[in-house]
């Protein structure tokens, strides 16, 4: 049979050549349905009898009719395979190609040199962006697609087929694309060449950039153990050995502490005073000028510059309010008060200069960031450090808060566009409960920072402290008590705890 139809093409318009209800069909109405539509097979065929459909598929029905009419009135034994000849489907399909294409309507768009547009219509060959760069012609080596939309829609139409016209419904597609030319594309595009970086070598001599180590709140104190007549730190002895370790390895143009560096819990007329903080200052101020002298020990040559904070101003404010005649007495020659922090820590003879009182502020290198203890401290986390930023117009770094808090923003100066920098550097005391005053459940974090100027913007570096450990510039950090080396040189075995 040279001019039917074959298999290939009624398997894509109508249905399968072996569905089990379209054979039943044909073998059971072959005879009756033969030179009938397919509309009227529909109407023969329903109700279906072959499955719970109330109507014949309309697949169904025009497969029938054209097996009834080309075929026979029953399926041939070597149906289907008959009926599929190598090369004609092929052949049948290349002519509804070329049928298809001939309602496809293909638009193209340039807005530049390197962007396109493509609007592709048809009704059976794109459906999708492949097919689109198919029928468009596209060379995707040279185009990329950036982005895609399939539209589809259906119309009903009179076909042709073996002389008669019926009505379809026809499924139609549109599918639109927008595309870019590639740069390393090989139409003449732009294409990288990519080698190997050289290696940087160069970098700012060590004067460019200038260093400040900042080590906030210690509250260096003790609780009294009357039973084993030993003093309790509740200052973490680790984490002032880690400040130290920084200071060392970073030999900074400044050293800075934050102030209460003190706890001087005896000296508080705020809050009622146990007997297991009385007569702690002394031991108090010794081992704080102990841990000050190793600090100068690591930067020799540094500046360094204690602030004073609202602990330290406890004794002055003692003074006034229950000897004022002694507060400001003064030794004979001497330029200092008698009970300035000053004078008892013997700062002088650790070249350390003393900032006060309570409340003053320090700029580091004239117009660097400025450092001082800090007089706000707001409830939730982050909320202190955020209304200092919104205030500020210069970068600052306090302590007082015992947590570690950071934020930036932007200024528009007459100099240009400048990043400041608010930052709580959070606390080298203990932080389990144990410093007077608080819950023994804190959010207190240790800390020291590490600020570079480069004669314009200030760089700030945070290093953290967890458990008496801590990570500065990938090389760990563990810090000691050394309580034995610091009872040695105070000669106060008291120290030594267990």
């Amino acid at each position: 049979m040279p001019n039917q139809p074959k298999w290939q093409k009624i398997k894509r318009d109508f249905c399968a050549p072996d569905r089990p209800d379209f054979l039943s069909a044909w073998r059971t109405y072959g005879v009756v349905l033969k030179g009938k539509t397919w509309t009227e097979i529909r109407d023969t065929l329903s109700p279906y009898p072959f499955t719970d459909a109330e109507r014949c598929p309309a697949g169904v029905a025009k497969h029938l009719r054209w097996a009834a009419d080309n075929v026979g009135s029953t399926p041939p034994t070597d149906w289907p395979h008959a009926y599929a000849q190598p090369g004609t489907g092929a052949d049948k399909a290349q002519i509804d190609r070329k049928r298809d294409l001939a309602s496809t309507k293909v638009e193209k768009k340039f807005t530049d040199d390197n962007h396109m547009s493509v609007d592709v219509r048809a009704q059976h060959l794109v459906m999708n962006l492949d097919q689109l760069a198919d029928v468009a012609n596209l060379d995707l080596d040279t185009w990329r697609v950036k982005d895609g939309k399939v539209n589809t829609w259906t119309t009903a139409m009179k076909v042709k087929r073996d002389g008669v016209e019926t009505p379809e419904v026809v499924r139609n597609w549109q599918v639109t694309a927008n595309l870019v030319r590639r740069l390393d594309g090989p139409d003449g595009g732009f294409r990288p060449v990519i080698g190997t970086p050289n290696l940087r070598v160069e970098r700012s001599t060590p004067q460019a950039v200038k260093t400040a180590v900042i080590i906030p709140d210690s509250q260096n104190g003790y609780i009294r153990d009357f039973d084993n007549d030993t003093f309790i730190p509740i200052h973490d002895r680790r984490a002032w050995d880690i400040a130290v370790q920084v200071v060392a390895k970073v030999n900074p143009d400044y050293v800075v502490f934050l102030g209460d560096m003190l706890d001087l819990a005896e000296w508080s007329t705020r809050f009622p005073r146990e007997a297991a903080l009385e007569n702690t200052t002394q031991t108090a101020l010794d081992e704080l000028h102990w841990w000050l002298a190793a600090v100068r020990a690591a930067a020799p040559h540094a500046k360094i510059v204690y602030i004073e904070g609202n602990h330290e101003s406890r004794v002055q404010r003692a003074l006034v309010e229950t000897m004022n005649h002694a507060a400001g007495l003064r030794a004979v020659n001497d330029t200092e008060p008698a009970m300035s922090i000053s004078r008892l820590l013997d700062l002088k003879s650790l070249d350390v200069e003393y900032v006060g009182p309570y409340g003053e502020d320090y700029y580091l290198w004239g117009d660097g960031p400025n450092v001082g203890h800090g007089t706000k401290a707001r409830s939730g986390v982050g909320s202190t450090i955020t209304g200092i930023l919104k205030e500020s117009h210069h970068s600052g770094y306090t302590g007082h808060i015992h947590s570690v808090e950071y934020a930036s923003k932007q200024i528009h100066t007459h100099r240009g566009p400048k990043i400041i920098t608010a930052a709580s550097i959070g606390c080298i005391c203990r932080v389990d409960g144990v410093v007077p005053g608080v819950s023994t459940k804190t959010n207190w974090t240790q800390a020291v920072g590490v600020s570079h100027w480069d004669g314009e913007q200030d760089f700030l570096e945070v290093v953290p402290i967890n458990n008496g450990k801590s990570v500065f510039r990938g090389e760990m950090l563990v810090g000691e008590e050394r309580v034995e080396e610091i009872a040695a040189a105070l000669r106060k075995p008291a120290l030594i705890c267990g």
